[in-house]
């Protein structure tokens, strides 16, 4: 009983560790400090910019900006906005950026992080905005830490291998 029991829960183990593998997309928090405007900090989320390549991001969430008149975290989905250019990521890293989202639909929105133009987030047409013109050097970015539920499944994996050899460690001892 006890063998059937370590070896379920190795097989548990190995199952988490590659369930807990990273995935082939990164999310990238950004933030940018506004000079122009509305002075302040915008910050938010680059979902899924895979590795090796220059691609719009899967999803865009800004967490906080000092843009009156948006309920944060405000989502900038490429169903609703209109995506323009990319970012580029190699090893792990953000290593350029020429990107604009934009929407009429939600009031006129504009976001962009870019390398040429500078960095901005608010409401077209409007002084409810914040950005800066230092481009790609004006914005820092980062990949995501991964959520602590993955942690625990690590864990528990090392834990169940652990424990699987432990136990053939005993038996192979006369």
């Amino acid at each position: 009983m006890n063998k059937n029991f370590l070896t379920g829960a190795a097989a548990i183990g190995v199952a988490s560790v590659l369930a807990a593998a990273p995935a082939q997309a990164t999310d990238f928090t950004f933030s940018f400090v506004s000079d122009m405007f509305n002075t302040g900090t915008v910050t938010g989320v680059l979902e899924g910019l895979p590795d090796g390549s220059s691609v719009e991001p899967a999803d865009i969430v800004i967490t906080s900006a000092p843009v009156t008149g948006l309920s944060y975290p405000f989502e900038m989905s490429p169903t609703s906005f209109t995506y323009s250019g990319d970012f580029t990521v190699s090893a792990g890293v953000v290593t350029g950026a020429d990107f604009t989202a934009g929407s009429s639909v939600t009031g006129d929105v504009l976001f962009g992080l870019n390398a040429s133009f500078g960095n901005g987030f608010g409401v077209v047409g409007t002084f409810n905005a914040a950005s800066n013109d230092n481009g790609f050097a004006g914005a820092t970015y980062a990949a995501s830490t991964p959520e602590p539920a993955t942690w625990a499944l690590v864990l528990l994996g090392f834990g169940g291998m652990g424990a699987a050899l432990r136990s053939r460690r005993r038996a192979a001892t006369p």
